[in-house]
């Protein structure tokens, strides 16, 4: 979208409904006609009506100022890039170009095992040139090389867990079971010092600019407060608070998985969220417990078992940073000065399932079975209440009652007290012994993979959906949606289902999102009015939570979402049970944000996906037996040469020139030529166009269909050396007319429009029938022949969020040219399928899903 659109459009928004969207990315003109511009969080924290959408110009980041926190104790802020500069000398002493193209190529970019590696030196030496040969010979001497840089990079080492850590959790009943299981098979676990690893983090001079030593307030260009950073949530400040004067929180934000990763949230999301092992470093995997025989698999002693030695793993990591937690400790920070850290727990991503077991909360208690407060189960499905209308959960209450059970006399007593507030009984939290500053409770934040996407749609209201329309209509109804459904035109970013949709299971996230964006239309006439406008309030709920950026009132609008969903939800209670976990874990998202900052700065979607780092690629490496060292010796591996990679790039030269010249290469396609043709006079459609091209250019001096040229546009995706995406747009001349939906500004329309564009703002929605580009004597021009649609009266719109439009009938007004410059962006259109003919009428909707801000000024604002 036009930049100088987007206060008109966000202010008309802002009007209509107080909710007040991010604006979209900025491309160009050709970039439009063919992609989405995907919402990729680094839109910037813009949300205000007549704010500009340059973030660095209009964020401001204000630190306390009632408290000094984060003071500098050494000034010499140059040591940190002495100490690079000299290990980037001693790597290029010891490494040729050569070397470290191969090294990053078998462990990054491809990662082999020592014999893979034997087997590629043998096949590569004899044709190469001779300054392209590594010095290696064998896999294992590369190996020894990695191995050998102990001054980069964090090594793991082999801990086998206490017993008695492992005992101490046990509930009495199952001790002697453990001690046998545990003589035959001990806990091992193979970690890294998260004390080393947090050294390794904020030794990392490319993060200066990019790291927060204190609480920071952010403002927009209207002063409002913005909720965007992690450092910029309210909890950040309630940490800082706990802290003495002049010390530094460090945020540390951990994984719920079985390979257990760790995140600094002082780093600007923009680096944190990149898949990259800058902000994210893999910690150990916790024991895998497996049973000894297949008849005790899921055994109350197994989960009990499980349980404990999860909690006495943790509680050996973090006896690692113990008294840094207490004391604090003076490292060097990203601007190489030293600062007095005091770790504290931000965050903790998480399943329900897994939030549970880490905060030692019973799933199965009907009295409590949140991790985070003690709403009842009978209350679960009031999404609009908040853990603030309950008791929350702390670390503090939690050991309190765990003690008051303890001291009970007998068994049943104890039961009885853990029972009351559904707290697991006889487990000893790893977490309770760090003191506040390490609140599992208050760090667990609602997750809208597991919540939204994959909860309380995938599984719970698509479900019922195609419940209602099987009762009402049969299997025919559920077969009508699939058909509909696989009619409607791909979108890039989104699933595509050319088989339909009601017999799929297990999908993902994306596969459920796409579902979402593409359901309503498809349901309108199959379902009641009522279940359309409740599943269209949780999809503007999950549109508001995906902003990356929220003001106190666009949470508040979420607030009033969240209540009218709650009231909404009447529709579905009747058909099922609507108490589940993580319909209240959809109001978290509100504490979450004002506490934790927008919701792309937690959640398990980053941490999945760096288990391609840690887990698929690491394992891809090991000889699958015993795989647990060797999968953290390769990601040990590749944290190194990730380093040196980072090193030698900083501090001049790391590629060779002949890696430099294929890394820099893009994918070209092969251009088509066109014969010289009249278009104008071939196709019906056409006829007058030519006087109406007339109206953008100087002068027309030859034959139009001599200067004529059609283009499409083509994506080209890319990865740099950090694995982050590339995009890149060609266009490319072809001899076959492209067809496409898309938005297009009035502004730019020679002669103006009567017309004022959908719901009153600047836009229209047209049928690109052609594109093409004109020499008129003094440059290139590119235009666009569109088939022009309007917008159905309001009267005539439904509840699906999605406005309705018709063809303009006829070639002398439905039939325009207009520059390419005026296409804001392609636009998703679904076929109108209530027109009794299946769409074939050529009535369609606008997709407002598909965009957000598509649907922040179109589907948002309307009804």
């Amino acid at each position: 979208m036009n930049a100088k659109h987007l206060p008109a459009v966000q202010n008309a928004l802002a009007a209509a409904t107080g909710f007040v969207p991010s604006p979209p990315v900025e491309s160009s003109s050709q970039e439009s006609l063919e992609t989405f511009p995907e919402d990729n969080g680094d839109s910037g924290p813009v949300l205000e009506p007549n704010e500009d959408p340059n973030p660095e110009e209009n964020v401001e980041n204000v630190p306390d100022v009632h408290a000094r926190y984060g003071v500098p104790i050494n000034d010499n802020g140059s040591l940190l890039r002495k100490k690079e500069q000299r290990i980037a000398s001693d790597l290029r002493r010891q490494f040729s170009k050569a070397d470290i193209d191969f090294i990053q190529h078998v462990i990054l970019e491809n990662p082999m095992g020592q014999s893979a590696i034997t087997r590629r030196l043998v096949f590569d030496k004899p044709r190469l040139l001779a300054e392209h040969v590594p010095s290696f010979e064998s896999g294992k001497q590369v190996h020894q090389a990695i191995d050998g840089i102990t001054y980069l990079g964090v090594d793991y080492k082999r801990i086998k867990i206490p017993l008695t850590k492992i005992l101490r959790s046990i509930p009495p009943q199952f001790l002697p079971n453990a001690r046998a299981y545990y003589r035959v098979r001990p806990a091992i676990m193979f970690a890294r010092p998260i004390s080393k690893i947090i050294r390794s983090q904020l030794e990392d001079s490319s993060l200066d600019g990019h790291f927060a030593y204190c609480f920071t307030k952010q403002f927009n260009a209207n002063g409002d407060r913005l909720f965007d950073e992690a450092y910029s949530g309210d909890y950040c400040e309630t940490l800082q608070n706990k802290l003495p004067n002049g010390s530094t929180p460090l945020l540390l934000s951990f994984s719920s998985d079985q390979a257990q990763a760790s995140k600094i949230a002082n780093i600007a999301k923009g680096i944190r969220k990149k898949l990259n092992t800058r902000a994210s470093k893999l910690v150990t995997f916790l024991p895998n417990i497996k049973p000894l025989k297949k008849s005790h698999s899921n055994t109350p002693f197994l989960t009990a078992y499980k349980r404990a030695v999860i909690h006495a793993s943790l509680s050996e990591l973090f006896s690692d940073i113990l008294p840094w937690i207490k004391n604090g400790v003076d490292l060097v920070s990203p601007d190489g000065k030293v600062r007095k850290y005091f770790p504290c727990l931000f965050n903790f991503n998480g399943d329900y399932p897994e939030q549970t077991l880490y905060a030692t909360v019973s799933p199965l208690c009907n009295s409590s079975p949140m991790p985070c407060c003690n709403v009842p189960t009978n209350s679960l499905s009031h999404c609009g209440l908040t853990c603030d209308d309950y008791t929350p959960r702390t670390n503090d209450n939690m050991l309190q009652n765990y003690r008051a059970a303890m001291a009970k006399p007998t068994t049943a007593q104890k039961l009885e007290t853990f029972a009351q507030i559904g707290q697991v009984p006889f487990v000893q939290n790893a977490f309770y012994e760090l003191g506040p500053t390490f609140c599992i409770h208050s760090a667990i934040t609602a997750d809208p993979l597991h919540v939204i996407y994959i909860g309380i749609f995938g599984y719970h209201l698509w479900g019922a959906t195609k419940k209602l329309i099987e009762d009402n209509h049969g299997s025919t109804g559920l077969d009508l949606v699939d058909s509909r459904i696989c009619r409607i035109p791909t979108s890039p970013g989104f699933s595509h289902f050319p088989h339909g949709v009601t017999t799929l299971s297990r999908l993902t996230k994306k596969d459920y999102q796409s579902i979402m964006i593409q359901l309503l239309p498809c349901i309108m006439d199959l379902v009641s009015s009522d279940v359309v406008t409740c599943l269209r309030t949780l999809f503007d709920i999950a549109m508001m939570i995906s902003n990356t950026s929220h003001t106190e009132a666009s949470l508040n609008t979420l607030e009033q979402y969240l209540i009218q969903f709650d009231g909404q939800l009447d529709v579905f209670r009747m058909e099922k049970d609507m108490d589940f976990p993580k319909m209240h874990a959809l109001s978290l998202h509100l504490r979450g944000i004002r506490w934790h900052g927008a919701a792309d700065s937690f959640g398990t979607e980053h941490m999945e996906a760096m288990q391609q780092y840690n887990v698929v690629k690491a394992y891809a490496a090991s000889n699958r037996k015993n795989a647990e060292e060797q999968m953290i010796r390769h990601v040990t591996r590749m944290d190194k040469v990730h380093t040196i990679r980072r090193l030698l790039s900083n501090n001049s030269g790391f590629y060779s020139e002949e890696t430099q010249q294929l890394k820099s290469t893009k994918l070209i396609s092969r251009y088509r030529r066109l014969c010289s043709l009249n278009m104008f006079s071939l196709h019906p459609d056409f006829v007058g166009l030519e006087i109406k091209l007339q109206e953008y250019l100087t002068r027309l001096d030859t034959d139009l269909g001599n200067m004529l040229t059609l283009y499409k546009t083509i994506r080209v995706t890319d990865y740099d050396e950090d694995n982050n995406v590339n995009v890149d747009f060609i266009r490319v001349k072809t001899s076959e007319p492209l067809e496409g939906f898309c938005l297009y500004s009035s502004m730019l329309l020679k002669p103006s429009p009567i017309e004022v564009g959908i719901s009153a703002r600047l836009w229209l929605i047209g049928k690109a029938l052609m594109f093409f580009s004109v020499f008129d004597g003094t440059a290139e021009r590119s235009f666009a022949i569109l088939r022009r649609y309007s917008a159905l009266p309001s009267n005539q719109q439904n509840a699906t969020g999605c406005y309705i439009f018709n063809p303009v009938p006829g070639t002398s007004e439905g039939v325009i040219v207009v520059p390419a410059e005026a296409i804001d962006a392609r636009a998703h259109a679904i076929p109108y399928f209530q027109d009794g003919q299946e769409g074939g009428l050529g009535g369609i909707y606008l997709n407002a899903y598909a965009q957000k801000y598509i649907w922040a000024t179109v589907g948002c604002s309307q009804g």
